[in-house]
């Protein structure tokens, strides 16, 4: 007979470090999610749990910063199981960290996964994710239009780990995190909540402003004349805004076959995009996509995935 596999056992104070440094780390950019229990909570009878969840690569970033690297050097005898030299070793960090039930493999469908294979109703206020267990990777390999590579982490190829999700299985360390998890409503609970003073400012402004609107008939009248001007000159930069706007969408139309392999002339193709008030006019004028700022956003963070991702490789 052969005998058993002999478990490791892990020390009490490498699982309390590894919380008190990964657990609201700032580099893992965490996000308050729902997640889809098994089974209904026999305290509450809640289907869901709310959870803060992040990416892989996320988790990565945090072993390897100089927190967590002070932490080992600080604690030699308690970490001498863990090391974050390359990502290899991290992975093996974060495999000992789903082995202790402390994270936990999910994955954040669309609403329309979720509503035609998964048959759950998502949430309108926070992200439903879905722990990956037999039955998820069950409905994915019986559904024709879902791909099992994008449900499964795979952590030896990059590609198909660093993008993909975990969560805690542990409520955050911070107070004020763990009060809103707790109470994702915004209602009022029973511990009081400290108002700086810049909430209160606010607060006076706005009365304030309500107030002065309210008193309008009796203002000086230099001022409601001002005032009454002053509308007319907003109302005419919005009319030539929109006018600005549906003559540029005219003039791509009209100029769309003489550049169609460069995606159109545009004027101002910045004017909608997520940006700054003045970078919305810069430059004057591009041709397709090629200039606008999320398409230059987009190209830098490629570019620099593409950097770490070819960092990683020749570290490994």
């Amino acid at each position: 007979m052969t005998e058993p596999a002999k478990q490791i056992q892990i020390p009490q104070a490498l699982v309390e470090t590894l919380i008190l440094t990964l657990r609201d780390h700032p580099e893992l950019k965490q996000r308050e999610g729902l997640l889809k229990l098994e089974k209904p909570d026999p305290n509450n009878g809640d289907k869901h749990k709310n959870v803060e969840f992040f990416r892989v690569k996320r988790l990565i970033r945090a072993i390897q910063s100089k927190q967590f690297s002070d932490a080992i050097k600080e604690k030699p005898e308690v970490l001498k199981m863990v090391k974050n030299n390359n990502r290899t070793e991290c992975i093996k960090v974060i495999v000992l960290l789903i082995s202790l039930r402390l994270i936990v493999p999910v994955i954040k469908p669309t609403h329309q996964v979720l509503k035609k294979n998964f048959k759950i109703k998502p949430s309108k206020t926070h992200p439903t994710i879905l722990a990956i267990t037999k039955d998820v990777i069950n409905v994915v390999e019986q559904s024709d239009d879902l791909n099992l590579d994008d449900y499964k982490i795979n952590f030896d190829n990059p590609k198909l780990s660093d993008d993909k999700y975990l969560c805690w299985t542990i409520p955050p360390l911070d107070k004020s995190r763990l009060l809103r998890q707790e109470n994702p409503s915004g209602m009022p609970s029973g511990e009081k909540t400290n108002s700086t003073l810049w909430d209160k400012l606010k607060i006076v402004l706005i009365i304030s402003i309500g107030i002065t609107l309210v008193l309008y008939p009796v203002w000086p009248y230099k001022m409601r004349i001002g005032v009454y001007y002053g509308s007319y000159g907003i109302l005419g930069l919005l009319a030539a805004f929109f006018v600005m706007a549906i003559f540029r969408y005219i003039l791509y139309l009209l100029t769309l076959p003489i550049y169609k392999n460069q995606g159109g002339f545009w004027i101002f193709p910045n004017l909608f995009e997520d940006c700054g008030f003045f970078d919305s006019f810069k430059p004057l004028y591009g041709f397709g996509e090629v200039q606008t700022y999320s398409y230059i956003k987009k190209m830098k963070k490629q570019k620099l995935r593409e950097k770490k991702a070819l960092k990683e490789q020749t570290q490994n």
